[in-house]
């Protein structure tokens, strides 16, 4: 199986060691701009992880609200998609109690047009979520959730990455039945931690390509080698830190 490997992250995974992933072979974070308890607001952690994915080809993705139009959720997602952004990533899966599937599908269309104007722009769901809308757009790339057990035991487990691509290198491309086109799989859930990532749980996606595929297909430049130290202070400039650059 020909992939390369990236995961998604969010502020509850505020303990990620981009090192330590870079070295096991880690690719490519996909990092949660919204929070939607409450009202739509700023993932916590969204602004210092996208300063410190410089190492990695990166983009944010967005947690659909069926709460708002297309046109409205659009507009917050504009006012917040940092500048040096080529894709983003629509998560659809939150259901809304009397919203009609067909309500609910205009709405994502009146989003998706908009969206792809600005970015390179694709769809995040599983067959869990398929009676959300009652049509999917078939011209879209899918990113698919699929969990086979094998990644997704029934306990939470630390594993090393070293095994989770043994496995895969041993698997055959079997996304699941997407609406359209895919090319990226979410292999695991909540199941594995892996080291660099804390005490938490990843969700771990596949490519099924290159690095070089990947960057082409997302509009980004492939990463080149990065000095950490220079990681470091471009996140703790994001936090506000004056002092000079490292030497």
């Amino acid at each position: 199986m020909n992939f390369i490997l990236g995961i998604d992250v969010w502020e509850g995974n505020p303990n990620l060691d981009e090192a330590i992933l870079k070295a096991a072979g880690v690719q490519f974070l996909i990092i949660r701009l919204n929070d939607m308890n409450g009202e739509n607001h700023l993932d916590a952690n969204f602004a210092a992880q996208w300063a410190q994915a410089q190492p990695f080809i990166h983009w944010p993705y967005y947690v659909y609200s069926p709460w708002y139009s297309g046109e409205t959720n659009f507009a917050w997602v504009a006012a917040h998609v940092p500048a040096d952004a080529t894709a983003l990533m629509v998560d659809i899966e939150v259901r809304k109690d009397g919203y009609s599937p067909a309500e609910y599908s205009k709405q994502v269309d009146s989003f998706l047009a908009l969206a792809t104007r600005r970015w390179k722009d694709m769809i995040y769901t599983g067959k869990w979520f398929e009676t959300c809308l009652a049509t999917w757009p078939k011209n879209k790339e899918y990113v698919y959730a699929r969990y086979p057990f094998i990644v997704y035991p029934d306990a939470r487990q630390h594993w090393t990455w070293e095994k989770l691509k043994h496995v895969m290198y041993n698997m055959t491309w079997q996304p699941g039945s997407a609406p359209g086109p895919c090319r990226m799989w979410q292999i695991t859930g909540d199941r594995l931690i892996l080291p660099g990532c804390g005490e938490t749980c990843v969700d771990v996606l596949a490519w099924n390509g290159t690095v070089e595929t990947l960057a082409a297909f997302v509009g980004a430049p492939v990463p080149s080698p990065v000095d950490w130290e220079h990681s470091i202070t471009t996140w703790a400039r994001s936090l506000g830190y004056t002092g000079p650059e490292p030497e």
